[in-house]
């Protein structure tokens, strides 16, 4: 294709031809391929004999129908049949270059030239058979076909949200669609710039635009433009258009306002600056609160246990009790504190990621939690588990909340505890199951929030806090977490972790 372009282009054929490659594209391949079929017929030289019958030959069908497509078209039988003889001579030149032997390269010649000879016989019998009012039928066909095509591509461009502007070499205005004359010029009825005199329209920012795309093919901008609503921020796209010669026809102009997506963008910064700020101050707040609480915390059990200690005697069966209440309740309130403080540091430090080895992280896990695992003679399979970015402490807790809850609300048997992973494009799923007592569908979003309790302390103890923790981990791993689970059927808690956070 590129010799035939090299070839059209020297001698201006160009000039009277499409200016698009891919028209070109299709018909060389259109050519090929009827060479291709040439060949699987016979192998040997196409000769020409005064009875062929060339109307029906699958060779020269291709120039009878080259002669329909280019009759309509304007073009003449001279130059057609000119600029096969340069189509001719490139096949002849890629045969010169590429076949070392010269009989084999004598036989290609050969049969190239009866090929091209079928052809042009195809060509010029189609276009001298014609009859004059076949001709006139053939151009009234011709003529509302293109019609409807340019009605259908007004149309479309008329049609575009978007302003477009059409320039010519000089860089003058000779079209514009719709939503562009609403914007810059007084008329807003469509198809005006094409079928009326297009009023005269001077853009200082387009000639500004124009003298620096001289020597750009395509430039992008951003500017603030006048229009007819006021000043609004357009991205402003400037393409020259060049045919297949690479002879420069003209430029055109798309827009797209960003106002709109700019003031949006303005304001989801702030709402996300002043989130950040909110979210910061309600951690600190947090973590403040819950530390300056251990102190009276600790002031409080320590005189209540020097009450009991020193007054002991003296105190009745419900004295003892009340102080023994007291002693509790305090030290249940400091492992809530604990949880808290916990919880407000999930996040906190984001930036404290490695490449973590679940593996290890699970045995560490393991290790921490031996004695409660021995003590209800839990059973517990682990899948071989990847390596993840992430915060390595908070991937312990994760895995050791959930499975502390596992082991925690087992059923009447030892509990059977499994732990799952699959690959995903982007994450690794993972799923901790278990045969426990379960829990309602109702429950299934309330056990994610903090302080939430399903049952009562005396039963099954804890603050409430450790599934929170869990989402907050997951969460600011960029993962998602679930539950699944029915009464009596046990539960199986699926969250994913983000492969590269």
């Amino acid at each position: 294709m590129e010799r035939i372009l090299q070839y059209a282009k020297r001698q201006g054929y160009t000039e009277y031809t499409s200016t698009l490659v891919e028209a070109w594209r299709v018909s060389i391949a259109g050519l090929s391929d009827a060479l291709t079929k040439a060949l699987a017929l016979n192998d040997a030289p196409l000769e020409l004999h005064p009875d062929d019958d060339f109307r029906h030959d699958p060779v020269a069908e291709y120039g009878i129908q080259q002669a329909r497509n280019h009759r309509t078209r304007g073009l003449t039988i001279e130059m057609f049949l000119g600029l096969m003889k340069y189509y001719r001579q490139s096949y002849q030149d890629l045969v010169a270059e590429n076949v070392a032997q010269a009989e084999l390269r004598e036989a290609y010649r050969l049969y190239l030239e009866r090929f091209f000879d079928r052809i042009e016989i195809g060509f010029c019998g189609e276009w001298a058979g014609r009859g004059e009012a076949a001709k006139i039928t053939e151009l009234q066909s011709a003529n509302r076909r293109l019609t409807n095509e340019k009605n259908l591509y007004l149309t479309i461009f008329e049609s575009l949200f978007s302003p477009v502007l059409l320039l010519n070499t000089q860089g003058q205005i000779v079209n514009l669609n719709h939503r562009a004359k609403e914007l810059f010029t007084s008329s807003s009825s469509p198809g005006s710039g094409y079928y009326s005199p297009l009023e005269t329209l001077q853009l200082d920012w387009l000639e500004d635009l124009l003298a620096v795309a001289e020597h750009q093919d395509t430039q992008v901008r951003e500017l603030f433009l006048p229009t007819r609503t006021g000043d609004r921020l357009f991205e402003i796209r400037l393409k020259r258009m060049l045919d297949i010669s690479g002879k420069f026809t003209g430029t055109v102009v798309m827009l797209r306002d960003l106002t709109e997506l700019r003031e949006a963008e303005q304001e989801r910064s702030t709402a996300f600056t002043e989130l950040q700020r909110s979210n910061l101050e309600l951690e600190n707040f947090a973590y403040i609160a819950s530390h300056d609480l251990q102190e009276p915390l600790r002031m409080i059990t320590s005189y209540l246990q020097l009450l009991d200690r020193r007054y002991h005697a003296a105190l009745d069966d419900s004295g003892k009790e009340f102080i023994e209440f007291a002693v509790d309740g305090a030290q249940r309130m400091r492992v809530l504190i604990d949880d808290l403080l916990n919880y407000s540091r999930i996040g906190r430090n984001r930036e404290e990621r490695t490449q973590v080895d679940l593996q290890e992280v699970a045995a560490q896990v393991l290790k921490n939690m031996q004695v409660a695992i021995a003590d209800c003679g839990a059973r517990i399979e682990i899948d071989p588990l990847p390596t993840v970015e992430a915060n390595e402490s908070q991937m312990v807790q994760l895995l050791q909340n959930l499975l502390s809850n596992a082991i925690k609300f087992r059923g009447d048997k030892a509990p059977h505890i499994q732990i799952r992973v699959a690959e995903q494009p982007a994450f690794w799923a993972f799923s901790v199951q278990d045969d426990g007592i379960g829990i309602d569908s109702q429950h299934h979003e309330r056990i994610f929030k903090i302080f939430q309790r399903l049952h009562g302390k005396e039963d099954y103890p804890g603050t409430g806090i450790g599934l929170a923790q869990c989402q907050k981990i997951v969460y600011t791993h960029g993962g998602e977490i679930h539950v699944e689970s029915s009464p009596g059927n046990g539960a199986t808690f699926h969250f994913t972790l983000r492969k590269a956070v």
